[in-house]
């Protein structure tokens, strides 16, 4: 009998982070992605405001870390970067992706002004105070960032011809100028038929003893382009070839009428003592359609730590 996929099972039935009226980000929290350096949490999502999405960052100390209830956004809580001031930048700033390296911290972020879409970087030496560079680092989207022996590995999106997003990494040795690795994505779409069929984005990875682990956005040729309802897990040692998990999805869009039964994006691992959690961003299909920007909210799941090594020994 072939053994059952692993699964992410949802923490609660409503969000863990939702818009507050009072905060800076009144109309939809997006994006999320996840630092934990000196002993504290550091979650960083984008908010939406106005119609203008930026970065915002959310502090937790460890012994403050609980799963039993909501995470409410402070009045308080801090912008870390907003859009502008370069035209490649000047509407949007999103989907930040935050590492540690030498003293300092990189951010990088999708970006949308004039012109295509493309991926910003902003260094900090407290994690509070960003400052951008001038330039963009690459044209694309949604990007994520692994650092193995003082090399950056930036992994990003663009649209594949034919088929909608696909995953391509590109390498840096000072975390500022990148090349390309080969001019094919390094995770692509499935083979007909498949449940990825059609676009693989939102990358996300963890890395768990001498593995590398990537979480992503998938969606079939059924579905509409960047409205992914499912997460699907691949792995690598050198992270530029990546093997899909055989029993995926490990993770979905919710039943009809759930919070989160449109889309799901940008699934974000990390672990915390011996529970493997989950971050995402969802939201309802009519919020997602109808409305500019969509209204979206994080979500919460988790998988013990053990259960997940031990599926990795069926893989």
């Amino acid at each position: 009998m072939e053994p059952a996929g692993l699964r992410w099972q949802r923490i609660f039935d409503e969000p863990f982070i939702s818009p507050r009226e009072d905060s800076c980000a009144p109309d939809a929290v997006t994006t999320p992605d996840i630092l934990i350096l000196n002993g504290m949490v550091h979650i960083y999502v984008g908010a939406v405001s106005q119609s203008q999405e930026r970065i915002i960052l959310l502090p937790i100390a460890p012994n403050r870390w609980k799963t039993s209830e909501p995470l409410s956004i402070p009045s308080e809580t801090r912008v870390v970067l907003e859009p502008g001031p370069q035209s490649f930048d000047c509407q949007h700033v999103f989907d930040p992706a935050v590492v540690a390296q030498d003293d300092k911290l990189y951010l990088f972020y999708s970006a949308i002004g004039t012109g295509p879409d493309q991926i910003g970087a902003a260094i900090s030496a407290d994690g509070i105070h960003f400052s951008k560079l001038p330039a963009p680092i690459l044209e694309g989207r949604s990007p994520e960032v692994v650092i193995q022996d003082n090399l950056f590995s930036l992994f990003f999106v663009r649209d594949h011809p034919g088929q909608g997003y696909a995953i391509y990494l590109a390498q840096s040795i000072d975390g500022i100028q990148y090349e390309l690795v080969g001019n094919e994505p390094v995770v692509s779409p499935g083979q007909s038929d498949e449940w990825d069929d059609f676009e693989v984005t939102t990358p996300r990875i963890i890395q768990i003893d001498d593995w590398y682990y990537l979480i992503y956005a998938g969606l079939n040729r059924s579905d509409q382009k960047d409205i992914p309802r499912a997460f699907g897990l691949a792995r690598s040692v050198d992270l530029i070839h990546w093997e899909k998990y055989p029993h995926n999805p490990v993770f979905s869009c919710a039943e009809q009428g759930a919070w989160d039964d449109g889309a799901i994006w940008f699934g974000t691992p990390f672990q915390i003592h011996d529970t493997l959690y989950l971050l995402y961003e969802g939201g309802r299909l009519e919020n997602i359609l109808d409305h500019s920007p969509a209204l979206t909210q994080v979500g919460l799941a988790a998988l013990p730590v053990q259960d997940f090594l031990v599926g990795m020994l069926s893989w």
